[in-house]
């Protein structure tokens, strides 16, 4: 069963893959600024979330204290080396590698860049935040079904194997009567597939949006409008969903002359 539902594990540990950035081996800590009361504590209890639309990803890095924090009997004196902070922090080629990997890395989470600009491009064309976060359950729940059955078809194969006149001497009974179990619910723990929110989601398309020329260029070219215009729009209105229902009929929009919504 564990082989079918662990998922993939990515590693953030820069301290142990660029040594020159880290000649200690340690993050520097995020109350003091330095190494020199950073000890390290293990790896992390519980894993981070990656969000990828076909497979499960899980996200593990070390965990740390400040042993002069721990001394004086000071909570929290840990930290994780996936917090804010840390990311912050790191140097920009260690950033980079996680950009070139594919991955959006938070302290809350990741989001793979695909995913990620899909929903920028589903914006552009009018598709909302909660759309494509409904298209993506969607995936994720047929990976699951294609699992599942992946599932059943070895189970259906070590049942034949053990019926032949010599069965393998690692299937006992017990592992037999437990290979006959259904494969993990979609929701359930043992399958430890979150769901990202519709607020996580926001929060890392507007970083990215903000981020790039194209965006900076447009933004720059409504500040610098010389003409405006007004209009009601019911469209834009269309694209605004709150708590499962929308919210407003029509928008009064203010336009400059690019024909972008200025307020």
């Amino acid at each position: 069963m564990e082989d079918f539902c662990l998922p993939d594990l990515f590693v953030w540990f820069p301290e142990a893959q660029y040594p020159a950035m880290y000649p200690d081996a340690r993050p520097v800590c995020k109350w003091h600024g330095t190494t020199e009361c950073v000890q390290m504590d293990g790896w992390m209890r519980n894993p981070r979330h990656v969000y990828e639309s076909h497979r499960v990803i899980a996200l593990i890095g070390k965990r740390y204290n400040c042993t002069m924090r721990q001394r004086e009997g000071v909570n929290p004196f840990g930290f994780r080396g996936i917090d804010r902070l840390a990311i912050e922090k790191s140097n920009d080629y260690v950033q980079m590698q996680w950009a070139r990997n594919g991955f959006d890395v938070s302290h809350r989470a990741a989001i793979s860049m695909k995913d990620l600009q899909r929903l920028r491009s589903g914006l552009n064309q009018g598709f909302s935040v909660s759309g494509f976060r409904k298209s993506l359950v969607d995936s994720l729940m047929r990976n699951h079904f294609q699992i599942s059955i992946q599932w059943r078809s070895y189970i259906d194969s070590q049942i034949q194997c053990s019926k032949s006149s010599k069965p393998p001497l690692f299937l006992t009974q017990a592992a037999l009567n437990d290979l006959k179990k259904d494969f993990v619910d979609f929701e359930s723990l043992l399958y430890h597939q979150s769901v990202p929110s519709t607020s996580y989601l926001i929060s890392r398309v507007i970083r990215l949006m903000e981020s790039d020329a194209e965006y900076k260029t447009r933004r720059m070219q409504m500040v610098d409008g010389k003409h405006l215009s007004g209009d009601h729009s019911f469209k834009l209105a269309k694209c605004v969903v709150a708590n499962g229902s929308k919210a407003f009929t029509a928008m009064y929009t203010i336009m400059n002359e690019f024909g972008q919504v200025v307020a």
